[in-house]
């Protein structure tokens, strides 16, 4: 901190200078002028004392007079008592905070809500099979976390008529209790899992694989029973064709790509079909020949009914993996 006083000038007859000391004159300058109290307790003291003719100087414009050194050392004492006052303001509103947060400490940590602490409870951490849930279906893979159930196939346009044919044929295989699969469909690969990080690379694969097959028509022939591999079901199927080679293609291509991921490849000889329906377990040998051959007439007729029905086109393929589907459009032909 530094002060500058002013004072006025006067000469005597015998030439020797005094000054006398006008503390009313007088301007204090400090450097720090949030010390307020200071300033006015120095002006106050400095009306009681005199400043030496030593301590003044001449120069162009006037005189300057700076503190002598005893004046410094009085003033250092007001200087000193107001920051330790301050310095002791500053240490109590520590020595506040750091009891309120002792007192928090000894409390002892902040308990959650009983509601946060119940949430999962009765909820086990690795997710159960329930069939009962899922129409009693039983998983062809267990449930593990990160995997993705896939399978590759192409989509069958459900039409009214095409519908109400095959409840009809369903009821006529009762009692067997076969059910109407939401979506009519051609397989062209087994269901297989990947992980989650799969997916895209795979889609990505397929595009590349049947980006050159061309889209192809295929004709419903006859009615069967199929179980899946793991004879938990059996389906209601419309078979097609075996004329029709573009559906090899089509599954070679998936074949292809499944291999660049080391997923089991679709059926040697595979048998190209529309699964319509389905029940629980493995019932193919309960079905008798007389119900069966009279589905088979049925199909018949309702071909010679709606031929145009009997036919499907083959223009999209589909990548189903869990609850995301990804189409494929395949190339146009000419033919």
């Amino acid at each position: 901190m530094s002060c500058l006083v002013s004072y006025s000038e006067s000469s005597d007859d015998d030439g020797n200078e005094s000054l006398e000391t006008h503390c009313s004159d007088a301007n204090l300058c400090l450097s720090d002028h949030s010390e307020e109290k200071v300033l006015c307790a120095s002006n106050n003291y400095f009306d009681s004392l005199s400043v030496n003719s030593k301590d003044i100087h001449n120069h162009d414009n006037g005189i300057e007079s700076k503190i002598s050194q005893r004046q410094m050392e009085a003033l250092e004492p007001i200087v000193t008592r107001s920051s330790l006052n301050a310095s002791a303001e500053r240490f109590d509103t520590g020595q506040s905070k750091r009891k309120r947060k002792l007192a928090c400490s000894e409390t002892g940590p902040l308990s959650l809500p009983i509601s946060i602490q119940r949430m999962y409870e009765n909820k086990p951490l690795v997710p159960m099979d329930n069939p009962a849930v899922h129409q009693n279906r039983v998983r062809s893979f267990p449930h593990e976390a990160g995997n993705w159930v896939t399978h590759i196939y192409i989509p069958v346009y459900q039409d009214k008529s095409l519908v109400s044919f095959v409840q009809n044929l369903m009821e006529q295989l009762l009692p067997q209790g076969f059910e109407l699969l939401p979506e009519f469909h051609v397989s062209l690969s087994r269901t297989v899992v990947i992980r989650h990080h799969w997916i895209e690379p795979l889609v990505d694969s397929l595009k590349d694989k049947l980006q050159d097959i061309s889209t192809s028509v295929c004709e419903i022939v006859d009615v069967k029973l199929f179980t899946n591999d793991e004879k938990t079901r059996t389906f209601v199927c419309l078979e097609l064709s075996d004329d029709d080679t573009e559906l090899l293609k089509y599954v070679e291509a998936v074949d292809n790509s499944f291999k660049d991921f080391r997923l089991s490849p679709y059926y040697e000889n595979p048998s190209f079909h529309i699964s319509v329906g389905w029940c629980l377990g493995d019932i193919v040998s309960n079905v008798s020949r007389e119900k069966l051959s009279k589905a088979k007439e049925m199909l018949s007729e309702f071909v010679a009914a709606h031929p145009d029905l009997s036919i499907v086109y083959a223009n999209q393929i589909i990548c189903r993996s869990g609850n995301k589907s990804f189409g494929i459009t395949l190339k146009e032909s000419f033919n």
